[in-house]
């Protein structure tokens, strides 16, 4: 809910000489220098010494609401998003900023994320740029509310919503009214003002720069605050659409909601009007709703779908249009990088990643002779690794065709690695692991965070632990369990028995990145005992 009263307004408190040298040393070593060329590592090893008058500018800046003007200046190099760019729209812009803005928006942002925090401002289901919610949160939760819903024989009819250019169209005046109302003081609000108000920003291709420009309108690119301020922005989105689920990632939008196929119709009519409140908002509030770019999609199983001929995309009774054009029904939709299909079998992503990554292995195979070892191996979990791992989790119900295809992939890519051919064996043993393996890994990562970490997403939180006695020889034995009276196709049900399958040491440990590390090391070796009993 869009809170309206907290427990006291927000003020931005002076900073102190240990906080400034912290965040200094924790600056990252490979940022980018701005317009003022001054590097970080110039900056970290006087931090002790720099740390002094630092404190006193930001100090004087919170207390005179002010961000200083020399801060506010932008450099801008546009990256091609295609081999042959040309038009404007076919460059992505990316904005660096100086190295000391980002340290007194880091500082102002910490104090704005405990405020927010502490009064609960953030709706559940916000997950962009918060702390322990992501994309793979986000996704799962999504997930299983579309495999609850067919666990009972219903369908979901889900809207896919679209903002064009939605960070670079933040109305200030707007902004500014909503601060307020969640309890920003004025002197908070007109430091954020200042913050975003007069900034400039220049192009820079090469050693050619282009004249100042200045920025009327948005949130910063670059910056610390930027993202923050979008979601303040956006907070009382949920509250002016009508139920149904709701789920935000930055400027991304899903609503969606689950019947039988005998309510489809009434569905349909909920998901239009709810459609038409969306569009009032994104008016009122300066966000251009993209309606060609907005995407309906019918998820059910394969069964339902043959039955009810769901599969049919141009079935008479899925038209909805909205302001008078007709929304285009989609039986594929990517969403935050992972491609979701009508029926939720993931055979169109693990086919496009396949594709995507043999086609970077076709173009890394010219450094296999003149790269290292260890170049070579970081090139691999880089580029290809990476995107095998991401938001794998979401796919432990894969057939073992699939399964097969990706391990395969796998083995080529570890090939690639070691300039021969290489089995699970060799993929182990570079660190990796196989697929299925990889996915249980992630999985409990996930359900490790679910259980000791107070900022994990209430929406993925349900494992419930039973403690129960046994004798064993005549001695009273106490074994700790996870419930496991949950649907094994939902995650806490799959959670709840992958956690009750590792040994207890492992289980109990409370320390995330001790349990991840013993966790790995464990799948490892279960890895290639798995192997070695397969093939030997």
């Amino acid at each position: 809910m869009f809170v309206t009263e907290v427990d006291q307004e927000f003020e931005f408190q002076p900073v102190t000489y240990d906080q400034v040298v912290k965040e200094i040393k924790n600056l990252r070593s490979d940022c980018s220098a701005g317009y003022d060329n001054l590097p970080v590592s110039l900056i970290k090893p006087i931090a002790d010494h720099l740390a002094s008058p630092l404190t006193h500018i930001i100090n004087t800046g919170i207390a005179q609401t002010t961000f200083h003007q020399q801060w506010k200046i932008g450099k801008v190099t546009p990256i091609p998003k295609t081999e042959q760019s040309v038009t404007p729209d076919q460059f992505r812009p990316v904005t660096v900023l100086p190295i000391l803005s980002k340290l007194y928006e880091r500082l102002m942002a910490k104090q704005i994320v405990e405020y927010i925090e502490r009064n609960q401002i953030y709706q559940q289901t916000m997950s962009g740029f918060r702390k322990r919610h992501s994309t793979e949160t986000l996704l799962m939760k999504i997930r299983d509310d579309i495999i609850g819903a067919m666990n009972k024989s219903e369908v979901t009819l889900a809207a896919f919503l679209d903002y064009s250019k939605a960070f670079d169209t933040v109305d200030y005046k707007t902004l500014l009214v909503k601060l307020r109302k969640i309890g920003f003081s004025n002197s908070a609000a007109m430091l954020m003002l200042s913050h975003l108000c007069n900034r400039r920003q220049f192009v820079q291709i090469d050693d050619k720069k282009s004249d100042y420009g200045t920025v009327s309108f948005g949130v910063p690119q670059g910056s610390i605050l930027g993202p923050i301020l979008f979601n303040l922005y956006t907070v009382d989105l949920q509250d002016n659409v009508d139920g149904g689920s709701k789920n935000q990632y930055a400027d991304d939008t899903t609503i969606y909601e689950h019947c039988k196929t005998v309510n489809l119709p009434a569905s349909i009519v909920n998901l239009t009007h709810r459609l038409n409140q969306l569009r009032e908002w994104s008016s009122t509030n300066n966000l251009a709703f993209n309606n060609k770019k907005t995407k309906i999609m019918l998820l059910s199983t394969l069964r339902m779908s043959n039955l009810h001929d769901f599969m049919n995309p141009d079935h008479a009774t899925f038209h909805i249009f909205h302001t008078d054009q007709l929304i285009e029904r989609v039986t594929v939709y990517k969403l935050l990088g992972i491609q979701f299909d009508q029926n939720l079998n993931w055979q169109t992503h693990i086919d496009k990643l396949c594709q995507s990554v043999y086609a970077k292995l076709y173009v890394l195979r010219y450094l296999r002779r003149t790269a290292t070892f260890r170049l070579r191996k970081q090139l691999a979990e880089a580029l290809l690794i990476s995107k095998l791992h991401y938001c794998c989790s979401l796919f432990w119900n894969l057939p073992q065709i699939q399964l097969k295809k990706l391990d395969k992939l796998l083995c080529r890519i570890a090939a690639f690695v070691t300039l021969r051919y290489s089995t699970i064996e060799d993929v182990v043993q570079l660190g990796w692991l196989p697929i299925q393996q990889q996915i249980n890994f992630e999985l409990l990562k996930l359900a490790h965070k679910s259980i000791h970490q107070d900022e994990f997403p209430s929406y993925l939180k349900g494992l419930k632990l039973r403690v129960a006695g046994r004798n064993t020889r005549n001695v009273e034995e106490v074994e700790s369990k996870y419930e496991t009276n949950v649907s094994e196709k939902l995650f806490v049900g799959k959670a709840s028995r992958l956690l009750n399958d590792i040994p207890k040491a492992i289980r109990e440990e409370p320390d995330h990145k001790k349990f991840r590390n013993i966790l790995k090391k464990y799948l490892l070796d279960r890895s290639l005992a798995i192997f070695y009993t397969r093939y030997i």
